[in-house]
């Protein structure tokens, strides 16, 4: 935040005759830039777990240009930075919206046309109860052993709920023994380690070289819509289903049958159109923004170190 960043130009106020001739923000993207990330690091101290103390923090010295270069670096990188910010709130707004009508129509039955649908053990007649492994595949391809290439990589610990944070281009032969999962648009990934975490992501127009690691279940929509089938399985319901179902200690984990073996309501195919005219288009959308984000972060950091160098004149 603004404060905290204030707080830390105060640490070099035996260098600067007067701390306001070092912006805040100024101040927050010196300290990212990688050249002095990596300086920083040097002079960490302790062996399992090196760091700096405030000693060391009040002897580092930043390279401060006129407070109007400042400002002038500022206002060019927080532009990156209010793009991606104002694209998460979208976002969020977005993924709210399809939610909210997916709990209207489908937990809470008020649903178009429901004056004249009977209801039997609480689903409407004309529903269904169905077994995943009915309606989608677990699991559906695996890449060969003997595949040469580079593939695109998604390991469980880049995968927060509903998002794919990160993905590392490899070379298949230096790949982990892990990134075995075939993947293709619209299908749904769901850690199977911890699933109380909820890692799980759509996959949305991906590479054709994007493969995933063997500790996510891939789950390929076959007689319903991603959209609905993608809040299906991510409510808190599912979830519980998924945390009861998991073996061990350490590292509660499910596996592929348990999936295969869970149920969900498949309301009227009428419904089932509906709402993927309204959802799908959302996830297009929340797609095409986290592709801007993605780029704009890349200029950023692709710019960044070069203002602080002075490479870039501003």
């Amino acid at each position: 935040t603004i404060s905290q960043l204030s707080i830390v130009c105060q640490v070099y106020s035996d260098q600067i005759s007067n701390s306001l001739l070092a912006d805040p923000l100024f101040c927050f993207y010196y300290f990212a830039s990688p050249a002095y990330a990596a300086h920083v690091r040097n002079r960490g101290i302790g062996g399992a777990v090196p760091g700096i103390n405030l000693g060391i923090l009040k002897s580092l010295r930043i390279a401060l240009p006129p407070k109007n270069v400042q400002i002038r670096i500022v206002s060019m990188l927080s532009a990156y930075d209010d793009l991606i910010e104002n694209n998460t709130r979208r976002i969020a707004l977005l993924e709210q919206a399809a939610r909210l009508l997916y709990e209207e129509w489908f937990v809470r039955l008020r649903f178009p046309g429901r004056e004249h649908t009977r209801i039997s053990e609480g689903v409407p007649i004309a529903w269904e109860r169905q077994r995943l492994d009915c309606i989608t595949h677990i699991n559906r391809d695996s890449l060969r052993g003997s595949f040469d290439g580079q593939i695109e990589y998604v390991d469980i610990a880049s995968v927060t709920p509903g998002l794919i944070s990160e993905t590392s281009v490899l070379d298949f032969k230096e790949a982990p023994s892990r990134a075995r999962r075939v993947v293709q648009h619209g299908d749904i990934i769901w850690s199977c380690v911890r699933p109380n975490r909820r890692s799980h992501a759509v996959i949305w127009q991906p590479p054709t070289n994007l493969i995933v690691s063997t500790g996510f279940a891939v789950i390929t929509p076959l007689k319903v819509p991603t959209s609905y089938l993608h809040q299906a399985v991510t409510t808190d319901g599912f979830a519980g289903y998924l945390e009861n179902r998991a073996r061990g200690a350490a590292y509660p984990a499910v596996v592929a049958s348990d999936f295969a073996e869970a149920t969900i309501v498949i309301p009227s195919s009428r419904l089932l159109r509906a709402f993927d005219e309204f959802a799908e288009p959302i996830l297009a959308q929340i797609h095409n923004l986290r592709t801007q984000s993605q780029k704009a972060r890349e200029a950023r950091d692709l710019l960044l170190p070069r203002l602080m160098s002075g490479e870039v004149a501003v």
